[in-house]
């Protein structure tokens, strides 16, 4: 009986092991998408924030607006290459490639100035 405990004592040792080394060989790294936007006297508030995974731009993987401060903040995306766009309306549209990889896993765009539009 005791050969028996120490037995299901080793399996369990041994799942939990595998399980764990699972876990940390296929977990997807992941990075972070910053940043603040303002016009040139103020924060911009409620501007949308989007990352379009590319090269299908057409479709939107993650979105979010903008705090009282202009802030905003994209937590554990997924590396590779995005698009991201930034609108209000009143302002111009604010478009731009990014890549987010193991060695650059933060993209910070601090003090991103957006335009007015003037033909609004």
């Amino acid at each position: 009986m005791t050969v028996i405990f120490s037995i299901k004592k080793i399996n369990i040792a041994t799942l939990f092991i595998l399980y764990f080394l699972n876990t940390i060989v296929f977990a997807q790294k992941t990075g972070k998408v910053i940043g603040n936007i303002s016009d040139n006297q103020q924060a911009i508030e409620f501007a949308n924030v989007t990352l379009a995974k590319i090269p299908d731009s057409t479709k939107v993987v993650y979105f979010t607006s903008t705090d009282s401060l202009g802030r905003f903040a994209f937590d554990k995306v997924n590396l590779g290459t995005y698009l991201i766009k930034i609108s209000l309306i009143g302002y111009k549209p604010f478009t731009q490639n990014i890549v987010l990889n193991e060695e650059n896993s933060t993209y910070n765009l601090s003090n991103l100035k957006i335009k007015n539009d003037e033909k609004l």
